[in-house]
């Protein structure tokens, strides 16, 4: 299959994956992959859109507190910013390193626990396990780590210098 035929059919999946769209970019999408791999799609969806959930739920959260921090002082809650920052940089690099060391076991565990009728498990022949194999994964979910954690390391860059500047 030609590439930019493979890239529309993963495009489609992203749209229909993200709520943008249906997974089909042409008849060929619904006929590449088995009705189990196109079930276990229409679950990663719902997963998907579980974690959507909870980013915008930890956003508010994010906003909220220091907001309500900031009524007792803007020290208390550019603190209250820099410490969350740190914590949640930290956590999420100790997840990259475990990740890093022991990929298969966790993406097992995770499959587990968010698809627990067991439809993940396809066998070599699958097109989903070719389009998407565990190194592809293992990339993306490196970069979505190592992005948040260039995030937070900012978050505590500006909020050690904006605590810096309040000192003087």
């Amino acid at each position: 299959m030609p590439l930019d035929e493979l890239v529309g059919i993963h495009n489609g999946w992203v749209r229909y994956i993200t709520g943008r769209g249906s997974p089909s970019g042409g008849t060929t999408t619904v006929d590449f992959f088995t009705r189990d791999e196109q079930a276990h799609m229409t679950d990663v969806r719902a997963v998907f859109e579980g974690f959507e959930l909870a980013a915008i739920v930890a956003g508010g959260i994010g906003v909220l507190l220091p907001l309500r921090a900031a009524k007792r002082s803007r020290m208390a809650a550019t603190l209250l910013v820099r410490d969350a920052a740190i914590a949640a940089g930290i956590g999420v690099a100790l997840v990259a390193v475990a990740t890093a060391i022991a990929f298969d076991s966790l993406f097992l565990l995770f499959h587990q626990v968010f698809f627990p009728q067991g439809n993940f498990l396809f066998g070599p022949e699958s097109n989903l396990i070719a389009m998407y194999p565990d190194a592809y994964w293992y990339g993306v979910t490196l970069r979505v780590g190592l992005t948040f954690i260039a995030a937070m390391a900012i978050m505590t860059g500006a909020a050690t210098a904006t605590l810096r500047r309040s000192r003087r």
